[in-house]
């Protein structure tokens, strides 16, 4: 009885590893057909309109997300 419990353990024991492992690799697939290189292809850079009101703060965030985008995607 206590060798069949053992199988029985070390079965599910597998089982819960194998259904980690796929639920952790399905975390990186991509939808879509996948990407070449680098995927910019969802994100730009921020243009600002004369019409824009801007503050100081406003302004950094623009700066460091075009920086961003200038070392990543180009």
């Amino acid at each position: 009885m206590k060798l069949k419990n053992l199988k029985l353990g070390i079965r599910s024991s597998v089982i819960s590893l194998a259904l980690l492992c796929l639920i952790s690799v399905s975390g990186c697939s991509l939808i879509g057909g996948g990407a070449e290189g680098n995927d910019c292809s969802w994100v730009s850079p921020i243009f600002i309109s004369p019409d824009d009101t801007m503050t100081d703060r406003t302004v950094e965030q623009i700066l460091a997300h075009n920086e961003t985008w200038k070392e990543v995607c180009n």
